[in-house]
C-alpha cells in the first residue's frame, strides 16, 4: 500500500473507532518529521529525520515540550539502553545536567550550564567529588569502594565535624562493633576519650 500526500504537511492516514477519529499518521516540518498522533492535542510521538531523533509531539506533528511521559508507575519499562549521555533539565529548561559513560569506564555527572564536572564514579567504583583522579594528593573528596575516605584541600581544613546544642561526642572510633574512643566537647573544651576501662584520655 502506498499513501501519498502532496504539497502540504498534515495528516496522511486517519485512524477511527466507530466513526470517531482516535489518531492519525502524518508529516510535518516540510516532510522531515513523521508523526503518530492521538486524539488529544499534545499526545503524539514523531521521528525527526533531519535531527535523527524521536520526539514527543502534538497530534499534528508539532513539538510538545515537557508534556509527555515515558511509562507510568503501573506500566514501567524494564531497561533503558543509551550509547552516550542522559541529559536532564529543570522545568524551565534553563539548568541542565548530563550523566555520561566515559571511555575510561567512568560515570560522569556534569553541569552543562556551569560547564563543570560535579562528580564521577570511576571504573573501580570510587566516588570522586571535585576531582577526576582517586589520587589522595589531589584536592577534592574521594570515597573509595573499599570504605576508605580521603578529603584533600590546600591551605584550609579538609574536614569539619559539628555537634549542636549540648556537650558530648563529636566523633566516635570503633573497632568492629565496639567503641574504643571518641573526640568531643565539654564546657567549651575538646576532649579525647578512650572507652575501654583502665585506659586514659585527654
Amino acid at each position: 500500500i502506498e499513501v501519498n500526500r502532496k504539497t502540504s504537511d498534515g495528516t496522511i492516514i486517519n485512524l477511527r473507532k466507530d466513526g470517531t477519529t482516535v489518531g492519525s499518521i502524518g508529516v510535518a516540518d516540510s516532510g522531515d518529521r513523521i508523526y503518530l498522533g492521538g486524539s488529544s492535542a499534545n499526545r503524539g510521538i514523531a521521528i525527526d529525520s533531519s535531527a535523527s531523533v524521536v520526539i514527543p509531539s502534538t497530534n499534528s506533528g508539532g513539538l510538545a515540550d515537557a508534556l509527555i511521559g515515558l511509562g507510568t508507575s503501573t506500566a514501567r519499562f524494564t531497561e533503558l539502553f543509551l550509547s552516550s549521555s542522559l541529559r536532564l533539565t529543570d522545568s524551565s529548561n534553563t539548568h541542565k545536567y548530563s550523566i555520561t559513560s566515559l571511555s575510561s569506564d567512568a560515570l560522569q555527572f556534569y553541569d552543562t550550564t556551569a560547564n563543570a564536572e560535579r562528580m564521577r564514579i570511576d571504573s573501580s567504583g570510587n566516588l570522586l567529588v571535585g576531582k577526576t583522579s582517586s589520587d589522595s594528593g589531589t584536592a577534592g573528596l574521594t570515597v573509595f569502594s573499599s570504605g576508605y575516605l580521603a578529603a584533600t584541600l590546600a591551605s584550609n581544613a579538609s574536614a569539619q565535624f559539628r555537634r549542636n546544642t549540648d556537650d558530648g561526642d563529636i566523633v566516635k572510633f570503633l573497632k568492629d562493633s565496639t567503641t574504643v574512643g571518641s573526640i568531643g566537647t565539654i564546657g567549651g573544651d575538646v576532649f579525647i576519650a578512650s572507652s575501654p576501662s583502665g585506659h586514659k584520655g585527654l
